[in-house]
C-alpha cells in the first residue's frame, strides 16, 4: 500500500469517527492540518499529508452528518510557538472540530496542552523521534 493510500485511508476512518464529534460545531465540520511544509520534515508529512487528507475529504463525499468539512492547513516551520499560536487561533476563531499533524516533537508538545484546554481531539505526530531514531539505529 503506497504512502498516499495508506493516508487516506487513515484520513477517512478519522472522519467516520468525527461523526458525533460533528454535533458540536452549528453549521460545519473544520479539520485543521499543522505540519512541516517546507522544511526538513515536509518530504515526511507536509504537502502529501495535506494531499492525502483531501482525498479522504472527498472520498467521504465532503460532508458529515450533512455538514460540509472545511479543511485548514498552516506549516509550523518546525517552531513550537508558531504551531502552538496557529492552534490557539483555530480554535478561538475558525471553530476547530479536530487537528491533524505535527510532525516535530517540539512542536507536538507544545499544542499538546491546548488540545486539553480546548477539549479539541487532535492526532498529532512526533515523526522527528522516529526519523532520528532510524538514522541512529544499527542493524543486527
Amino acid at each position: 500500500m503506497t504512502f498516499r493510500k495508506t493516508l487516506a485511508a487513515l484520513s477517512a476512518a478519522l472522519l467516520a469517527s468525527l461523526t458525533p464529534l460533528s454535533a458540536w460545531a452549528p453549521d460545519k465540520v473544520v479539520i485543521g492540518d499543522i505540519d512541516d511544509m517546507s522544511g526538513v520534515y515536509a518530504d515526511v508529512n507536509g504537502p502529501r499529508a495535506v494531499e492525502g487528507i483531501k482525498m479522504a475529504i472527498a472520498d467521504f463525499g465532503g460532508s458529515a452528518l450533512g455538514k460540509p468539512i472545511e479543511f485548514l492547513t498552516a506549516d509550523h516551520q518546525n517552531k513550537p510557538d508558531i504551531g502552538a499560536s496557529k492552534f490557539r487561533e483555530w480554535a478561538d476563531t475558525k471553530g476547530l472540530t479536530m487537528l491533524l499533524g505535527g510532525s516535530n516533537t517540539g512542536v507536538s508538545l507544545a499544542m499538546a496542552p491546548i488540545a486539553k484546554e480546548r477539549k479539541i481531539p487532535s492526532l498529532r505526530s512526533a515523526l522527528a523521534a522516529h526519523r532520528s531514531a532510524a538514522r541512529t539505529a544499527t542493524p543486527t
